[in-house]
């Protein structure tokens, strides 16, 4: 079972932009606005921390990349900015607004979704393919000839699906390499949304997703477990669960798709999507959790909630 091994409850007046785990389980990372956090899992102290350029309030996406060795942040200037992860300073800059952000799984590659409204109730939504190590644009994928902003990038754990979801819960799958649309649905109707929280891929290849649902007018919310490939719901969770803020995971799970983790109000849900059945609760927090992740082996679940803390659960 799960237990808290450590609770981070120093103030962060800072909202919270990602966080992130190290792949060896040792380091966590917190970006908050303009303030990046490091801590050591194995000692629960804080590494080190720095404060990123621009203003204050300005970055509202903020990434570790996958190679561990830098971060990229956007600034309310329209800048994309990298800095070292263990010095603070800054490597590169380049211009880029963007609605959401994602990293290849080698972190070579960087997606960058933009909306951009234009006359006549018109505009463009697109996705940047760029070369991260130097800011350079590779190719671009087309999301829509409208504006709709992106509420998420999410990358498939065998690194080959780029799942893209608007705000307005209009979803494409995309093999980005070969730029192809895999599919394209909508997880909304007048009585049903659907929140794609977390993507993983199942040991013979079946890429799966975790749905938060929300049903009106009860008010109702499961977590249902969709095969991207088809657009189909292969099951739903009995999770009584409330509505996720737009943009934030409030469900994770590992990256073979054996283990989910949701909030539920101040509680996470555990639970086995083998057997499909919960293991267990986890406890601790007294305000609404906000942001959800899990480590690579699904040993370590990191939760947060807003004027509260940080808990380390493994």
């Amino acid at each position: 079972m799960f237990q808290c091994l450590y609770t981070f409850d120093e103030p962060h007046p800072e909202y919270l932009n990602s966080l992130s785990i190290s792949p060896d389980g040792i380091l966590l990372v917190g970006c908050f606005h303009n303030l990046v956090k490091v801590w050591d899992l194995t000692t629960g102290k804080l590494s080190h921390s720095f404060e990123l350029i621009g203003d204050r309030y300005g970055h509202s996406h903020t990434l570790v990349n996958p190679n561990w060795k830098t971060i990229i942040s956007d600034d309310r200037y329209g800048n994309l900015r990298t800095y070292d992860l263990w010095t603070g300073a800054q490597i590169l800059a380049f211009p880029g607004n963007s609605d959401a952000l994602a990293f290849s799984i080698d972190g070579k590659i960087l997606f960058k979704a933009t909306s951009k409204p234009l006359y006549d109730n018109n505009g463009i939504t697109k996705i940047d393919i760029i070369e991260s190590s130097r800011g350079e644009l590779l190719h671009t994928l087309l999301f829509a000839n409208k504006y709709l902003p992106i509420r998420s990038l999410l990358i498939s754990p065998d690194g080959n699906i780029l799942v893209v979801q608007a705000s307005h819960l209009f979803t494409q799958v995309w093999d980005w390499q070969t730029r192809q649309i895999l599919n394209t649905f909508n997880t909304s109707h007048p009585f049903c949304r659907h929140w794609l929280d977390a993507v993983a891929t199942r040991p013979n290849g079946q890429i799966i997703a975790a749905v938060a649902q929300m049903n009106q007018p009860s008010e109702k919310t499961t977590v249902a477990i969709w095969d991207l490939q088809s657009a189909e719901v292969l099951y739903t969770l009995g999770v009584s669960q409330r509505e996720p803020i737009e943009g934030k995971p409030h469900s994770t799970m590992t990256p073979d798709g054996s283990l989910l983790a949701v909030a539920n109000n101040h509680q996470i849900e555990i639970w086995d999507l083998e057997s499909r059945k919960k293991i267990c609760i986890l406890y601790g927090h007294q305000s609404r959790i906000d942001y959800l992740t899990i480590s690579q082996d699904g040993k370590t679940i990191i939760s947060y909630a807003f004027n509260d803390s940080i808990k380390v659960y493994q």
